[in-house]
């Protein structure tokens, strides 16, 4: 049997409207999460990007500390340029 839940919703010029969420009853053995990477996206049950966001945040100023550090070390531009493509 499915579970009904209601979220809200605003509408413009219409005020604020209830919209029904179907959720799936459980399957044996599958674990429900909240989050998932589908094809390098992660997706959430709210279907909100946050985790998507923070988590290119996060990858990006890495990668861009590891070639600020490999150019103030003396890296010639030619090679942090190979280093930048294969990264």
């Amino acid at each position: 049997m499915e579970r009904i839940s209601y979220r809200r919703c605003n509408t413009e010029g219409a005020g604020t409207k209830a919209i029904p969420t179907f959720i799936p009853s459980p399957i044996f053995g599958v674990e429900r999460v909240s989050s998932v990477k589908l094809l390098g996206v992660y997706i959430q049950q709210t279907f909100s990007c946050e985790i998507h966001f923070k988590h290119i945040i996060i990858v990006s100023s890495q990668r861009f500390h590891m070639l600020k550090t490999l150019k103030r070390q003396g890296l010639r531009l030619e090679l942090l340029h190979y280093v930048f493509h294969a990264i």
